[in-house]
């Protein structure tokens, strides 16, 4: 439950509930728990198809992103 208590503090009390989430078909969205998670909070979760891999071409880039700039933090900080 550390995922959901996280999305909960520091995601969607920010930002507030999606309306959709798009996702591949990774197992923490095709799940029991998440897909009653989501279904609770009235959040519809759209499964991206293996043929048509540019659904989440916006989300891969900010994942890269995102990487690029935890490698840059941790690099200048790596004693702490």
């Amino acid at each position: 439950m550390d995922t959901a208590e996280c999305l909960f503090n520091h995601v969607f009390r920010y930002y507030g509930l999606p309306e959709d989430i798009v996702s591949d078909r990774g197992s923490q969205f095709t799940s029991r728990l998440w897909r009653a998670f989501f279904k609770h909070l009235g959040v519809t979760v759209s499964l991206s198809s293996g043929y048509h891999p540019q659904t989440n071409g916006q989300t891969e880039r900010k994942i890269q992103e995102v990487g690029r700039f935890l490698r840059t933090s941790c690099h200048s900080h790596q004693e702490s």
